[in-house]
């Protein structure tokens, strides 16, 4: 995944997902091994909310469809900062 770098106009940053590596670890992965997005405290309040992903697998992901976004990061205290930037794939 590629996104644009907040604050530094023109500049973009990657996700890179290994292969190799099933999901959802290879987002852990991508968190991890980014240098331009997050600072290492986020990464790890980021990682946290995964962990009942891992645990509880498809269902969990299936219920958490009703929720909205912000509904999601306040029940899993995910990044309390809404993200300001776009996606477009790589």
């Amino acid at each position: 995944m590629i996104f644009a770098v907040q604050g530094r106009p023109g500049e973009f940053t990657r996700f890179d997902f290994p292969k190799a590596v099933p999901a959802p670890f290879n987002f852990l992965w991508a968190i991890a091994t980014n240098k331009d997005m997050l600072t290492w405290p986020e990464k790890i309040q980021t990682a946290v909310p995964l962990i009942p992903m891992l645990v509880g697998g498809q269902s969990y992901v299936d219920e958490q469809d009703e929720l909205r976004y912000i509904q999601h990061n306040h029940k899993t205290t995910a990044l309390s900062r809404r993200p300001s930037v776009a996606s477009c794939p790589a």
